[in-house]
């Protein structure tokens, strides 16, 4: 992971299952109500606010992919583990539309939010069916074959998942008026708002497929410490990403007042002064252009971006490391090249 480039190539792996998970993501909101069925297909980037069919900036589907490149990791075909990364999207999506009420983001992925479509409540409403619907999805693990013991192991591993997401969206939501908050604080709880849900992504990968306890175990781990990785480089780009490839505004983090990996970073290590005239900033009621500047000026007094890219590397930098033992080597090699992707992303 040596060597940063300014636009790495998308990994292999990030198209590699899409011909699987595109079909089956499509058949699992399909079987929502047609009163729900049009802001899910719209959050989805399948159809606009009418329902037209259009073709829009997606996610990374990074969860359900790390999921399926497990299950083949361990030699077993990744269509068994379809019914788990359809769920893990699912998941994933109902917390982006609940996190965008919460947050008050009206965009996302230069389109409108669906709560800013179709107001809170409805979008509360399709939040809550696109969890349940994943819930449902992971109940056809039998289809595939996969024994009733270890399906009822990996809706445990799931659920337990998502519990800890949101028990880190508590904890996010938590500090947003305190100022005290240490770098450790902040891993505590990114290890469970982004971090859980991408552990449980190869772990369950790795155990519909087959693979022994330790090996689960092991991959799950790896997968938590990604997560650390792609959240700590996604407080770089909520600072310094360019608003034409993250969708949001410059410095949004910023003017949200967020407690990210480098605001906290310059808490923690800025000398007195600037410590505190960022304290002073955070705790204005809004952010102006000059405040965001004087933010800016101390992160780069105390080189937090720099910092907060090392970190993010040295996460995604022991999850290979971790994981190398337990995979062959074409998926060392693939999980290598995602891991770089991770940590040098611009959006």
């Amino acid at each position: 992971m040596a060597g940063a480039e300014v636009k790495p190539k998308v990994p292999r792996l990030l198209g590699a299952y899409q011909g699987l998970l595109g079909p089956a993501l499509q058949e699992a909101i399909g079987g929502a109500d047609e009163a729900l069925l049009l802001p899910l297909r719209y959050h989805m980037g399948w159809v606009d606010p009418l329902g037209n069919p259009i073709t829009a900036e997606h996610g990374k589907a990074l969860r359900p992919t790390l999921c399926l490149f497990a299950c083949e990791a361990v030699g077993a075909p990744p269509q068994r583990a379809l019914p788990t990364a359809v769920a893990l999207e699912g998941i994933h999506n109902f917390s982006l539309i609940h996190d965008d009420i919460q947050d008050g983001d009206r965009e996302r992925r230069h389109r409108p939010t669906v709560w800013a479509v179709w107001g809170v409540n409805k979008a509360l409403t399709a939040g809550n069916a696109l969890r349940t619907l994943a819930d449902l999805a992971l109940l056809r693990l039998h289809w595939e074959g996969v024994p009733a013991e270890v399906a009822l192991q990996a809706a445990h591993c799931l659920t337990s998942g998502y519990l800890e997401m949101i028990e880190g969206q508590v904890l996010d939501l938590s500090y947003e008026r305190r100022m005290d908050i240490t770098v450790q604080d902040y891993l505590h709880m990114v290890s469970k708002k982004t971090a859980a849900l991408l552990g449980a992504s190869l772990g369950l990968g790795a155990l519909v497929g087959g693979a022994p306890r330790e090996a689960v175990e092991t991959l799950h781990r790896a997968g938590r410490l990604l997560g650390l990785g792609f959240q700590v480089q996604d407080d770089v780009l909520g600072i310094w990403g360019q608003p034409a490839q993250t969708g949001k505004a410059a410095g949004a983090d910023i003017l949200r007042r967020k407690k990210s990996f480098p605001i906290v970073y310059a808490l923690q290590n800025a000398p007195a002064p600037l410590a505190e005239r960022l304290r002073w900033c955070y705790q204005q009621e809004a952010l102006g252009p000059a405040e965001v500047a004087q933010v800016l000026e101390v992160l780069d007094a105390v080189a937090a971006r720099r910092h907060a890219q090392q970190t993010a590397e040295g996460f995604c930098r022991e999850a290979v490391h971790l994981a190398r033992p337990v995979l062959p080597v074409w998926a060392v090699a693939d999980l290598e090249e995602l891991a770089h992707f991770i940590v040098y992303r611009q959006q």
